[in-house]
């Protein structure tokens, strides 16, 4: 389900209810659904996006990308690190990534 938040009456408001067979995983979900939202927006165009660590991919985070819209997905605990991550970046103890000088780098651009 997508949905938008009024903070004036403090309720969440659905943009799009998706049914869809469980047997699919829910980071492909979300693509059918706002593929569909994409095509019936009535002039919506979203900013941030919040979803799951089940949504914590590569794939996911460069089609927002692409789309303009910030992600904010919770890490996903059983991924250590990616196998597209570069070899000279490790993860800190929350998951955060460290570039080979050491800083906590931060997620604007690449």
């Amino acid at each position: 389900m997508l949905y938008t938040r009024n903070n004036t009456l403090k309720i969440d408001l659905p943009l799009l209810m998706k049914f869809t067979d469980a047997i699919r995983h829910n980071s492909k979900n979300f693509l059918y659904a706002i593929d569909d939202f994409g095509r019936d927006a009535l002039g919506l165009s979203p900013k941030n996006i919040c979803l799951d660590p089940a949504h914590d991919n590569i794939p996911t985070y460069e089609l927002l990308e692409r789309w303009d819209m910030n992600a904010l997905i919770d890490i996903n605990g059983r991924a250590k690190a990616s196998e597209n991550t570069p070899a000279d970046v490790t993860f800190n103890k929350e998951g955060h990534p460290v570039c080979r000088s050491g800083h906590e780098m931060c997620p604007w651009g690449n």
